[in-house]
């Protein structure tokens, strides 16, 4: 029994330690990409956690969040019609009836539209943007938000991060990124 446990525990270890290949350099799209982790979210004296899904496919921004054991699944779209949200029990909710609803739900505004910019660690393209001093990763405050990046590792010939901190009106989000893909 011991053995079998020692086994089981060594193959964990060792499928913990591979890693997928990394694709050729240069291809990453800054239009089409897509990751997956864990989002921690703090308003006032209330927190949640979640797991979490992005893709990105040109203009078009899809989150979807759910909780322990993939119960409560929310799946936001933010595209040029606006913000989208369905459950997953089929309703659905559309601009700003949609936004009011979310911000309820986590206690405070969420930056989507800066999001799909701010996830690569970089400040949204248009709006301005103030660097901060921060020698571990990426630091910028942006729309009344302050963006922390860090931990960056290559992945598709870009240096992109594994741990986010946005703190914004009241709030505060916590990201870690398991894993970066390639686009649909």
């Amino acid at each position: 029994m011991r053995q079998q446990l020692a086994v089981m525990l060594a193959c964990g270890l060792l499928s913990a330690c591979a890693s997928l290949p990394t694709p050729a350099p240069g291809v990453f799209d800054v239009g089409s990409w897509g990751l997956n982790g864990r989002l921690a979210i703090r308003y006032g004296g209330e927190a949640a956690t979640a797991a979490f899904r992005w893709r990105q496919t040109g203009e078009s921004s899809v989150l979807e969040l759910s909780g322990p054991f993939g119960t409560g699944g929310v799946r936001a779209t933010l595209d040029r019609q606006g913000l989208a949200l369905e459950d997953a029990r089929g309703g659905r909710l559309e601009g700003e009836a949609a936004r009011q609803w979310l911000e309820q739900s986590v206690g405070g505004p969420v930056p989507l539209e800066h999001l799909r910019w701010w996830l690569m660690g970089r400040p949204a393209p248009g709006l301005e943007s103030v660097a901060d001093d921060f020698p571990a990763g990426v630091a910028f405050r942006q729309a009344g938000w302050g963006v922390t990046a860090e931990r960056f590792e290559p992945w598709a010939g870009e240096s992109l991060p594994m741990r986010l901190k946005l703190a914004g009106p009241g709030g505060e989000l916590r990201l870690v990124v398991s894993r970066w893909e390639p686009g649909p």
